[in-house]
């Protein structure tokens, strides 16, 4: 299976962005990096904005790859051009850092999407 940049909508209400590597079983997929998608609505002058931002969805651990029962999804789509972009630089910056940075970085890495 190729790999590709997806988002999980969990039956726990939370969405992840992640990269599929696998169909460990019929009831198992592996993920890599999953990061937790936040969005904040804001009104500004221009009108309604949404903030996007990325962080670990298991945290306090150095693990990347995880195994997700697939009964847990309810959702699986692929990551639009952009929020993929958004993943891969949010990605690299985490494996590049100390856990500390990462912590002190969370507000500095946002995505702002105007909902039309």
């Amino acid at each position: 299976m190729t790999t590709e940049n997806i988002i999980l909508k969990l039956s726990s209400g939370e969405e992840i962005v992640c990269k599929l590597t696998d169909d460990i079983t019929s009831k198992t997929y592996q993920i890599e990096n999953p990061l937790l998608v936040s969005s904040i609505p804001k009104i500004t002058r221009q009108g309604i904005e949404e903030s996007v931002s990325l962080r670990r969805w298991v945290h306090f651990s150095e693990e990347e790859v995880f195994q997700i029962n697939k009964s847990s999804v309810i959702l699986k789509v692929s990551a639009s051009v952009g929020l993929s972009k958004f993943y891969e630089v949010c990605v690299t910056r985490m494996r590049s850092e100390s856990p500390e940075d990462v912590v002190n970085s969370f507000w500095e890495i946002k995505l702002n999407l105007i909902i039309s």
